[in-house]
């Protein structure tokens, strides 16, 4: 998946403008379709200083998936028009930008994220995975044994690949 514009929208009324040709021309050469994608509500309407890497509030954002726009389709085309089909095909998905709203979000699950961060000294997003995966119902057996540890010293294991995956991933949600 690729974020035509390079950056992501600061606001959820910011149109898709512009993109790098390269991807068409991948995909061309490539011979497989572009499948326009569109994320909404995630956003504020009024533009935030840097970009979420979560929907604004921890809420819940749609992902509308466009009709795959064929090579052939686009291999007549010159150029820009190639680009601009593109972008007119990701921006023709959902509410149109100028009526788009952000969804309501999840006051509970962000004052659990800045507790999280706070007490364990974890990035903002390691906090955000461990309290998603805190909340699954049924968490496999690795991921309850990480969310069990006492400390990630406890996680410790052989040399194995998967223990040493686990006490990674121990170290960056737990902290230490």
């Amino acid at each position: 998946m690729v974020h035509v514009e390079g950056t992501r929208s600061l606001s959820c009324r910011d149109r898709v403008e512009k993109m790098s040709g390269t991807f068409v021309d991948l995909a061309l050469k490539t011979g497989v379709p572009i499948v326009p994608v569109r994320f909404s509500g995630g956003l504020p309407v009024e533009p935030v200083a840097t970009r979420l890497e979560f929907p604004a509030g921890m809420g819940r954002q749609d992902i509308h998936l466009g009709r795959p726009l064929r090579p052939e389709e686009l291999r007549g085309l010159h150029y820009g028009a190639r680009k601009e089909r593109v972008i007119e095909a990701i921006n023709g998905l959902g509410a149109p930008n100028e009526l788009e709203e952000p969804q309501e979000g999840d006051g509970e699950l962000v004052a659990r994220v800045h507790s999280w961060q706070d007490t364990h000294g974890v990035s903002h997003e390691h906090a955000v995975l461990h309290e998603i995966l805190a909340d699954l119902p049924r968490p496999c057996a690795e991921i309850a044994r990480l969310l069990n540890a006492p400390t990630v010293a406890s996680l410790a294991g052989d040399d194995g690949a998967e223990s040493l995956w686990l006490s990674e991933l121990g170290r960056r949600l737990l902290g230490g």
